[in-house]
């Protein structure tokens, strides 16, 4: 079959504009060209994730690990206190009072993972810039607690909370 560049320029932006999330992260429900944000009241589901046009931040499919990628690339993981990936996470929540929750597929909501950095600001929301050295931080406070800089390692004064 036989494409016209015509068709090619009707088709190809409007696959672009979905985002190309890899590392187990099918869709992106979010996408900006150089950022997206996660706001108040806004969640990613399982295999689905905040992209730009290089990197991810969301929920792998499979095992249900919070990840931040750089194409297929792990840069970053949710973890506990022994450096253990979280599994099982079935969603990631940004509540309107300033937390970013993730939780189980349990009926009960079982928290799995969460920032609480402090945060009562009801704009508080999760930034991902790829133009920024720091590529994913909680923003919101006058300060941002969370970051996460390019090469994977975690910076600022606010720890994840894993012993529910």
């Amino acid at each position: 079959m036989k494409i016209s560049w015509i068709s090619a320029l009707i088709v190809l932006p409007a696959a672009a504009a979905t985002g190309n999330p890899g590392g187990g992260v099918t869709s992106c429900t979010k996408y900006g060209t150089n950022e997206a944000k996660l706001k108040g009241g806004e969640f990613i589901e399982r295999g689905t994730g905040i992209c730009t046009n290089g990197w991810t931040l969301g929920i792998t499919e499979g095992k249900g690990k919070l990840q931040l990628l750089k194409g297929d690339e792990v840069r970053w993981r949710a973890t506990d206190e022994y450096n253990n990936p979280i599994l099982g996470i079935e969603e990631c929540r940004m509540q309107e009072g300033g937390a970013f929750v993730c939780k189980d597929e349990d009926e009960d909501e079982n928290r799995l993972w969460v920032l609480n950095c402090g945060g009562d600001n009801d704009g508080s929301f999760m930034h991902l810039n790829q133009n920024d050295v720091v590529v994913l931080r909680m923003r919101g406070d006058s300060d941002d607690k969370f970051k996460v800089k390019k090469n994977g390692n975690e910076i600022g004064t606010c720890d994840p909370n894993t012993n529910f």
